[in-house]
């Protein structure tokens, strides 16, 4: 609901920032349970054509359930248990990607 004024505000705030969009979406059968990171925004909402802003620098995607007929009655019908499983996948790979990005950049500024 508060996307655009959402996203107005990071780029009000901080110069320039790196935005990492973050989202549920439907693909292939043989795909559901995958994670999928890809440079570009998100665009959020495509798999129930909602029209929202494109959201990132590069996003992360995790493939919790099968399109291509029904997308949103398909989404309301999808097991919780497995978005919950991808987004505590995802959150820690970002700890740890953004935690050896801190450590790297110490290391390097002491050198």
């Amino acid at each position: 609901m508060n996307l655009k004024d959402t996203l107005t505000a990071i780029h009000e705030k901080y110069d320039n920032p790196f935005v990492i969009g973050i989202d549920a979406c439907l693909g292939q059968s043989s795909s559901v349970g995958s994670i999928q990171v890809s440079d570009g925004p998100l665009k959020p909402g495509a798999g129930v054509h909602k029209e929202l802003p494109p959201v990132g620098d590069i996003h992360v995607t995790g493939i919790v359930n099968v399109g291509g007929f029904m997308e949103y009655f398909v989404l309301q019908n999808t097991r919780l248990s497995l978005v919950m499983r991808l987004s505590d996948i995802i959150a820690t790979c970002l700890f740890a990607g953004i935690k050896e990005w801190n450590r790297s950049t110490l290391l390097a500024a002491q050198e």
